[in-house]
């Protein structure tokens, strides 16, 4: 016998006892599959389209990498002092940065 089962609670149970456990296990398993099955009929019944994205003129997204770039360079700029004094925050600058740039790709 494994060592993690001598003290179950399955081992104090009577026959009878077992009998309605695991007639009540079968049920339950039963359950369960027709929930699933429902669900996955369910949602396999509904068509939906795919989002569709919307399509921004290549003007507009390189003005908004423009503005992006020239707020970033004002923002270092006008913490240089700082960032002098302490380099490690200027994983704060590049973070935000960085994040955009591996989203946009996505």
């Amino acid at each position: 016998m494994w060592p993690k089962n001598e003290d179950s609670d399955c081992r104090r149970l009577s026959d009878d006892e077992a009998a309605k456990t695991d007639d009540w296990s079968r049920r339950l398993d039963s359950w369960m599959t027709e929930v699933l099955l429902r669900c996955a009929n369910d949602i396999g019944g509904i068509e939906k389209e795919p989002p569709q994205k919307v399509a921004a003129s290549k003007w507009i997204s390189g003005l908004g990498l423009l503005v992006a770039v020239v707020v970033l360079s004002l923002f270092v700029m006008a913490t240089a002092h700082i960032i002098a004094r302490f380099p490690w925050l200027a994983v704060l600058i590049a973070l935000p940065w960085t994040l955009y740039v591996k989203y946009k790709k996505e």
